[in-house]
């Protein structure tokens, strides 16, 4: 899975709000990847992306 985090910059101020992306993968038999879902989340507070803990 693959997450990307994705803010503007307006007039040198940082907006509150990004956007998530997230795509997961999945292995094929011959090695190579293929994306098998893609979603985004907009609107989401900077404080709460800040938050995100994996393991």
């Amino acid at each position: 899975m693959a997450i990307l985090s994705a803010t503007l910059i307006i007039g040198g101020k940082k907006l509150e709000n990004v956007s998530l992306f997230f795509q997961t993968f999945k292995k094929q038999e011959n090695d190579d990847w293929k994306l098998i879902r893609s979603y985004i989340e907009t609107g989401v507070p900077n404080g709460n992306v800040e938050k995100i803990q994996f393991s």
